[in-house]
């Protein structure tokens, strides 16, 4: 519900003296439709009745907005009652109580196009239950399908062969990282520079593929220089660098030779006696998601995701390192590990080259 149809809401409510106001969403459908007309009488709420339909000023997002839902609970305390809405295509209840004071009135008449339903009859009471009654069992059932359905594609569904796109690698691992993993690893990484670089060294940031990390940004902001390399395709660079920062680059390397020439590149444009911070998140997938892919890989015709690919939404996002793998893989392209520390899912590195 945008500001506009807020604004319409209210402006109805006062220009109304009878109450009568126009539905602008459909969370009481298929009995209120949007577009429909209700009318509101005042009401004391001592005399509100479970199931009742309710008109109240809900608070969303901090804006106050007038809404129709349904009475589900009425809790009563010794010094006041709260009462508990919800539309009839939700699941949940709404977050606001209502009490009296943000009360608008008890519906008592639906105005459709073709129709009149009072709620004050019999008949439109029935109908106004019946609709409630069978949205509920809609509702939980278009849940469970939806469980049921992850759950065949979590456990039992072969996933579809992943789509390399460089391009939304960097904005999925952030987001299929936990935020205390990422954080965890700027945090440590600083700390870990702070002790061998000053204004005066020459650096150069080669994570994400060409875009600064939070690291690199947290000593730009200080004032220093730092340049900024795109890896891959390898290109040859002239220019030699005190100091090379590669942040959760290998995360996003889809094979061991995209690895390889990440560590020929930091070769390629470090000084003899430089250093580098090669920096990984070590996240793994749940045991389900590894067992599942190992059944299904061995099947010819299987060509999802390997083992320790991390996906989301159908995209590869990085993969897991074994850190004992990494370290082969650096004492075999002629690195030296300085300092090694790791914290939680992350992993860091401070390397010369032999």
């Amino acid at each position: 519900m945008n500001k506009k149809h807020i604004d319409i809401a209210r402006k109805l409510l006062k220009q109304s003296d009878n109450k009568v106001f126009a539905v602008i969403s459909n969370s009481m459908s298929p009995l209120i439709d949007k577009g429909d007309k209700i009318v509101c009488n005042n009401i004391n709420i001592v005399k509100i009745k479970k199931y009742s339909l309710l008109a109240f000023n809900n608070d969303l997002n901090n804006k106050t907005v007038p809404t129709v839902h349904r009475v589900i609970k009425i809790l009563k305390t010794k010094n006041n009652i709260i009462i508990k809405t919800k539309g009839d295509i939700n699941l949940i209840c709404d977050k606001t109580d209502v009490t009296q004071d943000n009360i608008i009135g008890i519906v008592v008449e639906i105005i459709k196009e073709k129709k009149t339903i009072s709620l004050n009859k019999i008949s439109g009471k029935l109908i106004s239950i019946s609709l409630y009654l069978l949205s509920t069992v809609k509702n939980y059932f278009k849940f469970a399908s939806s469980k049921t359905k992850l759950f065949f594609e979590f456990l039992i569904m072969p996933e579809k062969q992943l789509k390399y796109d460089n391009n939304l690698k960097l904005i999925h691992q952030s987001i299929i990282t936990k935020t205390k993993d990422w954080t965890n690893a700027v945090k440590l990484n600083i700390d870990l520079l702070k002790q061998f670089i000053n204004k005066e060294t020459k650096i150069c940031d080669i994570s994400f593929e060409g875009g600064y990390c939070e690291e690199s940004f947290n000593f730009i902001r200080q004032g220093f220089e730092v340049d900024c390399n795109k890896i891959l395709p390898l290109v040859t660079i002239d220019k030699k660098y005190n100091f090379i920062i590669c942040s959760k680059v290998l995360n996003l390397a889809s094979t061991k030779a995209k690895r390889k020439e990440i560590y020929a590149f930091i070769k390629q444009i470090l000084q003899k006696d430089g250093q580098a911070l090669l920096s990984y998140i070590n996240q793994k997938n749940n045991f389900i998601t590894y067992f599942k892919r190992q059944i299904f890989s061995l099947s010819k015709l299987y060509k999802g995701p390997e083992k320790d690919d991390l996906t989301y939404n159908g995209f590869f996002v990085m993969k897991h390192l074994n850190t004992e793998t990494i370290i082969d893989e650096l004492n075999n392209n002629n690195f030296s590990i300085e300092k090694k520390v790791l914290s939680d899912n992350v992993v860091s590195f401070l390397l010369k080259i032999n």
